[in-house]
């Protein structure tokens, strides 16, 4: 598994909630255009936010940990309240609980498993929308050349 496998499973399970559980929202992502967008509808943001892979193990057959956030960021129209945010958290928190774990599907092997460490929110009101922003924090091994470990 490498970062970019590790970002394939977070960002792809993140899309696929989004989908299936909130239809009707307009998606975004880190660098990617934004489709017209209607006053009343809502925008998420998805960013992949890893840190520098630490050694594990030692070698150079070894694994390095990589550790990182993934941030869903909700922007409701304004003077909408705060109940679809706290609805989509909820949602949010379902798939994205603490330990679980996303791995590819090619692998039974627990070593190549991106695993949740914990979520949070922020929420706050702009100008332009009421936004939440939800932190999932996440972890992963993966092997320090390329191949599996």
């Amino acid at each position: 598994m490498s970062l970019a496998d590790v970002e394939m499973l977070v960002t792809a399970a993140a899309v696929d909630l989004l989908e299936e559980s909130m239809s009707g929202y307009v998606l975004a992502g880190e660098n990617l255009p934004v489709s017209s967008r209607e006053a009343d509808q809502v925008l998420v943001e998805i960013f992949f936010l890893p840190s520098d892979p630490e050694p594990f193990t030692l070698g150079e057959d070894g694994l390095d940990l990589v550790e990182g956030v993934l941030q869903v960021s909700f922007h409701y129209p304004l003077n909408s309240g705060t109940s679809a945010g706290r609805a989509d958290y909820e949602t949010m928190r379902e798939t994205f609980y603490a330990g679980a774990g996303f791995r590819s599907e090619d692998t039974e092997d627990t070593d190549q498993t991106v695993t949740i460490r914990k979520i949070g929110r922020t929420s706050y009101k702009t100008d332009e929308d009421y936004q939440v922003h939800v932190r999932v924090t996440w972890f992963a091994t993966i092997p320090r050349k390329g191949g599996t470990s």
